[in-house]
């Protein structure tokens, strides 16, 4: 059976995408993808798009929604 890709939103953190297979920047750049990928809702990480654990130092606060 092939795994479907899922996307979890962490309180106060990032966006964690298990199991993506081909990811592309915004520029169409083919980029490596590892079995989780980590992206920045806080908009301060410097590795933009990717998160970079900045948001517990901001205290960013973002609950999601069930």
């Amino acid at each position: 059976m092939k795994e479907k890709v899922s996307i979890d939103v962490l309180d106060c953190g990032p966006l964690v995408v298990n199991r993506l297979k081909k990811y592309n920047n915004e520029r169409g750049l083919h980029l490596e993808v590892k079995h989780k990928l980590t992206l920045c809702r806080c908009g301060n990480s410097k590795t933009k798009q990717f998160c970079d654990g900045y948001q517990s130092e901001i205290a960013f606060v973002d609950k999601k929604i069930d």
